[in-house]
């Protein structure tokens, strides 16, 4: 089996399209200038990388419009108009990755959030800004799609779209895949990159003796990637071949990389071993290259360890020189300019690199693209959090052919709940399905005999401290079994949205004091997968780290994700965790938006352990589905297996089994217990989970609904 890539879209700050925007950076054009999209004043440095085009500069009066949902869906028409798939015909599922999503948007209601202002409607459905409005806009305007989901990894993000999407591929779940990111531009990251001292006040200049830091842009790219087979029965042609991918997390600090570049290294190594390929088979690297101090030489460096001599060969750029660092979109366009690279037989340069540091010694390529042949190519990509990714891409046939479609059983190895009714283990979480008082609306009080340690904790937020709670719970039950690996072990944390009174707060202070009294030590902690790096380094997990953020059903869908990892053999053991926060802000905007709504506003978490099913406990992972709209949800439930005596059903949101063999099975909504929050249908796993372990019922059905999205899990005894 090979993964073809058959399309590819880009939408830059050089210009929209994938050809006309690899053009412009060969032929060495920057993009930086003034910021027009907000108010500079007060900040270190006034550039940027803008899109300039009109097409994206305000509304088209479509429901759910946002400058980055816009630029998305133009990235992904181009690729899917070149792979020739057809919507609605052709199976397609979709990955979408991004950091600010309609923040740009929303933020400017933000700060009257932190003065206590009421809300009207439809600020507060705007404000709730889920990162998942972008996915729901693809998906809503493109056509008809399968799978979906929606991650976010800070700058890595873009390049774990495309890896998971390559997961689905080599799992054999998926034939042909939508992936990309997109990110706009906003005041908030501007702002907060600016507070930490990141920014370059002139364009940035990576791997130079003189850099000074990064110059932010936006922009978004997708790619097609298909199983070949089926590409080819429908005359489709490969542009190139999506070969090796890996992710790992350092596990080290929640901004600045590891000095030695080891986990760099092992994720770059990892990525050659899956493509089957040597240092002597890359003829390209495109490296993050942030142009910031300490990341481009810890890049170098890992570069080098696992490259040798074969590095004073491979021609390496960082697109960032010219395009700025778009952040959750960066390493997909990177992965875009890889394909062309190949394809074109040209490679484009560093912008504004003319003296290499010491330290970042390389075959550069400088000034202008360099026309040669490329048999493989290299993309690195490292986020906030130590969260590291790398794609290997190469020509067509280049590289040795997979196994066949293939993926290993998984099961539900332990688990653990924090919410109203209790902080729970697997075994004891049935009491969530057992008759008993109603929760009090507000926070929850935590159990006081467990505890973090303060050191370590100490910048924790209350969402990260119930997060990692929950984590060391679900892990406690497991090692009752057995040793875990966590230098592997890997974590999917499902948020929907940042912490909402956060970003209230420092863009409050940004307001009224000014931007340069933005308190920078808050800043990392309002990126949304900054939970899942604040959690990975609290337990040391080096494996691949992300978080899922589908709205409603974002716990499921970090579930999903990690079974998708374990299926795949990418990581043996999975953490999948959320967490959600009571705060005013959020309960005004829920409140607003749904008046009607009758079970309390609250907080929780919960965390699952994904491992293979081999012969250990937990609940086995009978059957799953997932939907995207009320149309679809028949039709996902139909192959449900039908119910023996004594199953149960856990129910999370609005949800209906009408019309199936369960609508006479007994239905326990987990906000009897539990309460209202983003995340809840972890919650409602866990409490199947448990009834299932207890011996209470052979099998239970956990399924999770919101608004027109919607999923479901069948748990069975082991």
């Amino acid at each position: 089996m090979r993964i073809w890539i058959t399309g590819v879209g880009i939408v830059s700050p050089l210009g929209v399209g994938a050809r006309a925007t690899m053009r412009l950076l060969c032929e060495g054009q920057r993009a930086f200038d003034e910021v027009t999209l907000f108010s500079v004043e007060g900040q270190r440095t006034r550039i940027a990388a803008e899109v300039r085009d009109p097409r994206f500069a305000r509304s088209d009066g479509t429901a759910g419009w946002s400058r980055t949902g816009a630029m998305a869906l133009a990235a992904a028409r181009e690729a899917i108009e070149e792979s020739g798939l057809r919507s609605g015909v052709d199976e397609i599922d979709l990955v979408v990755g991004g950091t600010t999503g309609p923040m740009l948007e929303t933020e400017g209601f933000l700060p009257n959030l932190a003065d206590g202002e009421p809300l009207a409607v439809d600020v507060a459905r705007m404000i709730s800004h889920p990162l998942s409005m972008t996915t729901d806009y693809v998906r809503t305007a493109v056509g008809a799609m399968r799978n979906v989901r929606t991650i976010s990894s800070a700058c890595s993000t873009g390049a774990n779209a495309i890896l998971l999407g390559a997961l689905w591929i080599a799992s054999g779940r998926s034939k042909s895949v939508l992936v990309g990111a997109a990110d706009a531009l906003c005041r908030l990251t501007y702002t907060g990159f600016n507070a930490l001292g990141s920014l370059d006040p002139a364009a940035c200049r990576p791997f130079d003796r003189t850099r000074a830091g990064l110059s932010l842009g936006e922009g978004a790219a997708f790619l097609v990637i298909e199983r070949d087979d089926v590409a080819a029965a429908r005359g489709a042609t490969p542009i190139a071949e999506l070969a090796g991918w890996s992710a790992a997390a350092e596990a080290h600090h929640i901004t600045n990389p590891e000095p030695d570049g080891s986990t760099a290294a092992r994720v770059i190594k990892a990525a050659l071993q899956v493509a089957g390929l040597s240092g002597s088979d890359l003829d390209y690297v495109n490296a993050h290259g942030t142009a910031t101090q300490l990341n481009d030489a810890m890049e170098l460096r890992a570069l080098r360890s696992v490259l040798g001599n074969e590095m004073d060969r491979i021609a390496i750029s960082s697109s960032k020189g010219q395009l700025g660092h778009s952040l959750g979109a960066a390493g997909a366009v990177e992965a875009a300019v890889c394909v062309l690279a190949i394809a074109q037989g040209v490679v484009p340069p560093t912008g504004g690199l003319t003296d290499p540091d010491a330290g970042c010694e390389g075959n550069h390529v400088m000034g202008t693209g360099r026309g040669m042949p490329v048999r493989a190519a290299l993309t690195n990509s490292f986020g906030f959090g130590g969260l590291d990714s790398a794609l290997a891409f190469c020509r067509p046939g280049f590289a040795p052919e997979k196994p066949a479609p293939s993926r290993r059983p998984a099961r539900l190895a332990s688990g653990a709940i924090i919410s109203a009714a209790g902080q729970a283990g697997l075994l004891i979480a049935k009491r969530h399905a057992e008759p008993g008082p109603s929760p009090a609306e507000g926070r929850i009080e935590l159990d006081p005999t467990v505890s973090l340690d303060p050191h370590k904790s100490r910048r924790l937020g209350r969402a990260e401290r119930m997060l990692c709670l929950a984590v060391d719970s679900a892990i406690v039950g497991f090692e009752n079994q057995g040793a875990l690996d966590r230098a592997n072990a890997g974590l999917v944390a499902g948020m929907a949205s940042g912490s909402l009174d956060g970003v209230s707060r420092f863009l409050k202070k940004a307001r009224d004091k000014g931007a340069r009294f933005a308190p920078p030590a808050d800043f990392p902690n309002l990126m949304l997968s900054a939970a899942a790096g604040h959690a990975s380094i609290y337990h040391s997990l080096g494996g691949p780290v992300l978080s899922a953020t589908d709205a409603g059903t974002s716990m499921m869908s970090a579930v999903w994700t990690a079974i998708d990892l374990v299926e795949s053999s990418m990581a043996d053991f999975v953490l999948a965790a959320g967490a959600a926060e009571a705060t005013e802000a959020q309960f005004a905007a829920t409140r607003a938006a749904d008046p009607a709504g009758v079970h309390p506003l609250t907080e929780g978490a919960s965390c699952v352990l994904i491992a293979p099913d081999a012969s250990g406990s937990g609940a086995r992972l009978l059957w799953r589905t997932q939907w995207h709209c009320q149309a679809d949800q028949r039709t996902a439930l139909a192959e449900l297996p039908p119910p023996v005596d004594g199953a149960r059903v856990v129910t999370a949101g609005d949800c209906t089994l009408a019309g199936t063999a369960w609508s006479g099975v007994d239905a326990v909504p987990i906000e009897l217990r539990a309460g209202t929050y983003e995340g809840v249908d972890g919650a409602a796993l866990v409490t199947a989970a448990s009834l299932v372990m207890d011996g209470r019922c052979p099998v239970a059905l956990a399924i999770a609904c919101l608004g027109d999205r919607g999923c479901a899990l069948l748990l069975g005894a082991p």
